[in-house]
């Protein structure tokens, strides 16, 4: 192995094709970072990048090992199988992307989902979120068309399009401490049916539940107070039969109030 600027490398012979094991074992005394900023995690010679990218089939991150840098493991097309250890830290832009993980167990360690982590993961079933994990950045979980469940309990940060066009999942419970619901939160998500928003929002911005074509319910019966609407693309394609459930006693003032207006036969007081 060779080390340039803080940087490792190394170099391997293989006998010829077949299925290996590479380890890597790191010094106790030192703290790692997997991946080089967009460099590829797994290079070969004679062969093209992009058929590089689909050897490696499973990753186990032990010890020491702190962050996964930018792309780390993007376009790893084969990778399906990856197991993170308690001490990891950070996740960096795009590490996952367009990778073919079906199963991932985020560290308690980790409090942010950055960009574009796992866009495209087109067999992603299941994202345990801990507690820890408060900031969800843009397409953070983005076109995840088989992952049917999430869990924003805790998540009080997200970010524009942060969950967006994830067509298999059915049900989003947002924290209670998200008061304001950013652009395109989870937009395009043709296959979910009911939101439910813990606390008391106070504004939902422009998309930020439009092309959501099968929602049935959106639940914003904690609210205190009507919360500001941008604008009436908040809801742009949604179901005939959606039903916008507020509180009983704010029921008339919300079906008047501004672009709430043209909303005004969804809205059902409870």
């Amino acid at each position: 192995s060779s080390g340039i600027a803080g940087q490792t490398y190394s170099l391997h012979n293989y006998e010829g094709p077949g299925k290996y094991t590479i380890t890597l074992t790191i010094d106790d005394d030192c703290n790692v970072t997997l991946g080089s900023y967009s460099s590829y995690f797994i290079c070969i010679d004679s062969i093209s990048s992009n058929a590089a990218q689909n050897v490696l089939r499973k990753l186990y991150i032990g010890d020491r090992v702190v962050k996964i840098d930018n792309s780390a493991f993007k376009n790893h097309y084969a990778l399906n199988s990856v197991s993170m250890n308690q001490g990891l830290m950070t996740l960096d832009d795009e590490c996952f992307k367009y990778s073919s993980i079906e199963f991932m167990t985020i560290p308690s360690g980790v409090e942010a989902i950055p960009y574009s982590v796992f866009a495209a993961c087109g067999r992603l079933r299941n994202v345990s979120l801990p507690t820890s994990v408060q900031n969800l950045d843009q397409y953070s979980i983005y076109q995840c068309n088989v992952l049917k469940r999430l869990n924003l309990k805790n998540v009080t940060n997200p970010q524009s399009r942060a969950v967006s066009s994830d067509n298999a999942i059915s049900e989003i419970v947002v924290n209670a401490d998200i008061a304001y619901i950013p652009n395109y939160f989870c937009s395009d998500c043709t296959g979910l049916e009911r939101v439910v928003f813990l606390g008391k929002v106070k504004t939902l911005y422009s998309g930020a539940l439009s092309g959501c074509y099968s929602l049935k319910t959106v639940d914003l019966t904690h609210c205190e107070a009507v919360p500001t609407l941008q604008d009436t693309t908040t809801f742009n394609g949604v179901s005939s039969d959606l039903e916008i459930l507020v509180p009983a006693a704010l029921a008339d003032e919300w079906k008047a109030a501004t672009n709430w207006v043209n909303l005004a036969s969804y809205i059902k007081g409870v």
